[in-house]
């Protein structure tokens, strides 16, 4: 029984952090007019892409432009 609740909690987990990708992904979109290129680099850290998601959505580039400042440092 513990099983399946953690299933469903993980399930849950990946549910909410695609809904906020895919929330992300449309802020970006109407504020520069183009879906972030997320090529899936980042997807060992999902954490770290949607922060950079973030960064692009409240700053004044878009996320090509912040990300690769990010993996040229």
């Amino acid at each position: 029984m513990e099983r399946s609740t953690n299933l469903s909690f993980d399930n849950y987990k990946k549910k909410t952090v695609m809904d906020a990708m895919e929330n992300l992904r449309n802020l970006h979109k109407e504020k520069y007019g183009v879906e972030p290129n997320v090529i899936g680099l980042l997807w060992n850290d999902i954490d770290k892409q949607i922060d950079l998601l973030i960064e692009a959505v409240e700053g004044d580039k878009p996320y090509d432009v912040v990300f690769s400042a990010q993996s040229s440092s």
